[in-house]
């Protein structure tokens, strides 16, 4: 990865951002295009993982920079997006204990993390049902959603290894580490693509064929590690993953 010009303290620049956490992961690839010290607006669950990758950055919650020190102001969006992977890692300390944790229960099987619904918009997520395929004896399926899923899973009749101390809504370094675990990932477009994408984990991004974010067009996700797979109308999700159960 490119690294940063040195640090010259009289020349900052400020990196605002309105979005959610998959983009801040997603735009913080651009960082290291920057000159001089940067100040960057961040969700507080990534600034350890931020300040470890890039040195020369210092992370504040949003709207509370000192403009006074500012020499520029940016978006994270007006970031150069390179085409790229691994820029990001899991804090040593939890990348062993869940590499630990998943490599003994997964014992030569195949560790694929799944990941399969997003809050904010119902159309591009799946259901555990939708992807029963997925779940045969020689996969050993880790549990990558955020939030508590035992109900859903309890109705599906899916059993998934499941950390609660590695839910992203409470604490990123253990979500980090948890998908570094993984062999590979399988997820719709949420937080989860984003911290695979990031740390270079082999990942196969469920897609319906409909308008999205500008990530979603034909050749334009900027993740080398993610291979994206596309289903058409009310079988979207059968057809996208026929595609990545192909290549996993």
């Amino acid at each position: 990865m490119t690294t940063a010009s040195p640090v010259r303290e009289e020349y900052r620049t400020l990196v605002t951002t309105s979005e959610g956490i998959g983009d801040e992961i997603l735009y913080a690839g651009g960082l290291p295009s920057l000159d001089g010290a940067v100040t960057l607006e961040a969700d507080p669950r990534l600034w350890t993982i931020f300040e470890k990758a890039f040195p020369e950055v210092v992370c504040l919650p949003r709207g509370r920079a000192e403009h006074g020190e500012i020499s520029r102001v940016m978006s994270n969006r007006e970031l150069p997006i390179p085409f790229t992977d691994g820029y990001l890692k899991a804090p040593e300390s939890t990348a062993a204990k869940h590499w630990g944790r998943v490599a003994y229960r997964a014992f030569m099987k195949k560790s694929v993390g799944l990941s399969w619904f997003s809050q904010a918009s119902p159309a591009k997520s799946a259901t555990l049902h939708q992807l029963a395929a997925l779940f045969t004896p020689d996969r050993f399926i880790v549990n990558l959603q955020y939030g508590d899923t035992t109900a859903e899973r309890r109705q599906a009749g899916i059993e998934m290894y499941t950390d609660p101390d590695a839910d992203p809504l409470v604490d990123m370094n253990e979500y980090f580490g948890r998908v570094a675990a993984c062999d590979v990932v399988v997820t719709t477009s949420s937080t989860c693509l984003h911290v695979a994408g990031a740390l270079g984990v082999k990942a196969f991004l469920l897609l319906p064929n409909i308008p999205g974010p500008w990530y979603w067009e034909p050749g334009r996700l900027p993740y080398r590690s993610v291979h994206v797979c596309r289903g058409e109308g009310e079988q979207w999700v059968t057809q996208a993953l026929d595609q990545a159960l192909k290549l996993i």
